[in-house]
């Protein structure tokens, strides 16, 4: 978990905020290229927007990103996406500070 988020609050925040940042833009990218079944106008924004929703468990962008069909693989990466966001928030949150 060190590697990930780190401990405490401090420089170990800009670590989080660095996995947030590089995990949203291959998301972004990914919903932008394997656009989902569907979906007449998905741009730039919109990829950014579903990434960032699946990144960050505490952030909802309304009811437009839910129900949406990708491609299996593409669908598991945003899975582990969804996954690995709740261990960054740990870490932005200082819940894996030392005592």
């Amino acid at each position: 978990m060190e590697w990930l988020v780190g401990h405490g609050i401090g420089q170990y925040s800009f670590l989080s905020l660095t996995w947030v940042v590089l995990f949203g833009a291959a998301g972004a990218a990914l919903a932008f290229w394997q656009p989902p079944a569907g979906v007449p106008a998905w741009g730039w924004w919109r990829s950014i927007a579903y990434s960032l929703d699946t990144l960050l468990p505490f952030l909802k962008l309304g009811k437009a990103n839910e129900g949406l069909v990708f491609t299996q693989w593409v669908a598991v990466l945003f899975y582990f996406q969804k996954l690995l966001g709740f261990f960054v928030v740990t870490g932005l949150t200082g819940l894996t500070s030392k005592p």
